[in-house]
């Protein structure tokens, strides 16, 4: 017996803007390699050092910049959502409010033991 059950639109059906990559991983594709290419015409510039040497250096630059695109925390929330979320709830943790349901003098029950009743051990 085959049962059928649905696909997961977050992990199946991916928002395609170019060759697989969604617009989040895709700019931070291009935010990592302009990153890298602008540390290493910054160290050619000032040490003159070949570039392919100076890619080695560039890279530990460039992978913040492509993590926080790629990086999916419990497999769907975005780095940056991860962030929002825990602002969040970090705002929420105490929500103030009143209610009338509290009105002082109102109570139904209690468990005060009226003394003499006590006494009597719990007799009238």
């Amino acid at each position: 017996m085959t049962i059928q059950i649905n696909k997961d639109f977050l992990t199946e059906y991916k928002d395609d803007v170019w060759k697989g990559f969604n617009a989040r991983e895709l700019i931070s594709i291009i935010t990592g390699g302009a990153t890298a290419f602008g540390v290493v015409i910054l160290l050619y510039y000032f040490t003159k050092m070949n570039p392919a040497t100076l890619v080695y250096f560039a890279v530990p630059f460039a992978i913040p910049a492509v993590g926080i695109g790629f990086y999916r925390f419990q497999g769907y929330l975005s780095l940056t959502d991860l962030l929002k979320e825990m602002m969040y709830t970090w705002y929420t943790k105490e929500l103030h409010s009143e209610s009338e349901e509290d009105v002082p003098g109102t109570t139904i029950f209690t468990m005060e033991i009226d003394p003499e009743i006590a006494r009597k051990g719990g007799k009238k």
